[in-house]
């Protein structure tokens, strides 16, 4: 019994793995999104998506109609964000981000305060050439539209999804195994007593 609880062990440990990184969800060769992208200890999936600030965000006229509400936590979520696409085919070509088609350098934008136009957001640049996360944008909500540019796109943060982890899966099945093995010898030994 002792040693089906050291290799029950040992293959517990050789299944745990580490919360998965960032996955940038792809459809038709554009990136449309990024799962799982970290901003300080909450998780978000990522949607990038085009329109009017009024339009996406609830009618850009509230501080909660945003995710991030100070230029700190949007700038964090634009570094997030970048992280999460720097080194991937998607940095060292933009132009097959959603939104921003052709384009040499995306704009993903996010909004986190209302300025004297209609709102402030922090554009996280992605480019080969550069990388960054600064405040860059200020204007209309109603009037300014991503759509009609291809190198801005709106980042939408929302909750991430908890997804079981396949070690989550492994080890699950491995404990099943481990109480049918446990039962089975439990009836052999009544049997025989």
């Amino acid at each position: 019994m002792k040693w089906m609880m050291g290799a029950a062990l040992a293959l517990g440990l050789l299944c745990a793995a580490p919360a998965s990184a960032a996955v940038i969800i792809v459809v038709g060769g554009q990136a449309t999104g990024v799962n799982a992208v970290t901003v300080g200890s909450t998780t978000y999936n990522v949607t990038f998506a085009e329109g009017t600030c009024a339009g996406l965000f609830g009618g850009c006229d509230s501080l909660s109609d945003f995710t991030f509400q100070t230029q700190a936590d949007a700038q964090a979520a634009g570094a997030a964000l970048l992280a999460a696409i720097v080194g991937s085919s998607f940095d060292t070509d933009p132009g097959t981000t959603f939104g921003c088609i052709g384009a040499e350098n995306c704009s993903m934008l996010i909004p986190f305060s209302l300025g004297n136009l209609g709102f402030e957001a922090v554009s996280a640049l992605n480019g080969s050439a550069v990388n960054s996360s600064a405040v860059v944008l200020s204007a209309s909500a109603t009037t300014f539209d991503t759509g009609t540019s291809n190198t801005r796109v709106w980042a939408l943060f929302g909750p991430a999804t908890a997804v079981p982890e396949p070690s989550t899966w492994a080890m699950m099945l491995l404990g099943f195994a481990g109480i049918g093995l446990a039962m089975r010898r439990q009836r052999k030994r009544a049997a025989l007593a």
